[in-house]
């Protein structure tokens, strides 16, 4: 086999592999996508997070001196959720088509088990 027309072929077809990924989120159902967003490395970026707060201890490295803990957060429906926990996660980003583009440390994330989402405070 040629090896020019299988790296011709492999160009011809990601495009259509990216587009049928994005697709294939488009048509998730309501069960499906509330699942997708409960998953521990899912996260969800918010503007109107004043902290990033998660409901998952794994991967979580505590801070020393975790001066947050204890801490009262206000979530969307006026509830005050406390922090069990605060430290620092690490993690891979991906872009909308699921290719890795980076690393990202997240600093000063509280734990919350009464929380339902990851939230990133943007």
């Amino acid at each position: 086999m040629n090896t020019a027309c299988t790296e011709e072929a492999s160009k011809d077809e990601a495009p259509k592999e990216a587009e049928e990924a994005e697709l294939g989120l488009v048509n998730l159902s309501f069960p499906d996508a509330v699942q997708l967003l409960e998953d521990p490395c899912i996260w969800i970026g918010d503007t109107s997070a004043t902290v990033h707060i998660t409901p998952h201890a794994v991967g979580m490295v505590p801070n020393k001196d975790d001066k947050m803990k204890g801490l009262a957060i206000t979530v969307g429906n006026g509830a005050q959720e406390m922090t069990a926990m605060n430290g620092t996660i690490k993690g891979q980003m991906f872009n909308k088509n699921g290719i890795g583009v980076g690393m990202a440390i997240l600093n000063d994330v509280a734990y919350s088990p009464q929380m339902k989402y990851n939230l990133c405070s943007l």
